[in-house]
């Protein structure tokens, strides 16, 4: 069954779990890069008040969050113009964490987000471009000698 189909039936398996966001965006990185190249376009990523290497842990599910920024950013990459540029912004924002891309959404990430208990906006202005912002809620602070289940509860 694909997966949108899933979707809508509530057949998909979703785990939260607490996701460190530094590893999660290099790979999302490796993933996007050639998309990037064949259309030339750059692809720098900014953080608001810290360090690209250090992020918050926000409370999702790996896999779905990856698909999520995955199709934001090819898209963006697609439907942009020739030698542009895709920025994906990351902030904290209160208890949430928002991750801001430019480009074009899908409606299949707009259900993993909220499968995912994320929300999706979106702010397009013509000849500009558009922002697509996935907020997810900052997982439970824990210490370092606590370990964390693999896995989470399963929506």
């Amino acid at each position: 069954m694909p997966c949108l189909a899933r979707i809508e039936s509530g057949r998909l398996a979703v785990t939260i779990e607490a996701v460190d966001l530094g590893p999660l965006l290099s790979q999302v990185g490796e993933m996007v890069a050639v998309t990037m190249r064949e259309h030339g376009v750059t692809y720098p990523l900014e953080v608001e008040g810290g360090d690209a290497n250090v992020q918050p842990r926000v409370a999702a599910d790996p896999t779905r969050l990856t698909q999520v920024l995955v199709n934001l950013l090819s898209n963006a990459a697609k439907y942009n113009r020739p030698q542009g540029s895709v920025r994906l912004t990351c902030r904290r924002e209160g208890q949430a964490f928002k991750l801001s891309v430019t480009g074009i959404g899908l409606v299949i990430t707009r259900h993993l987000v909220m499968l995912t208990q994320g929300h999706l906006e979106v702010q397009s202005e013509p000849d500009v471009g558009s922002t697509f912002t996935v907020t997810q809620s900052l997982a439970p602070a824990v210490k370092a000698a606590e370990a964390l289940p693999a896995h989470g509860r399963v929506l």
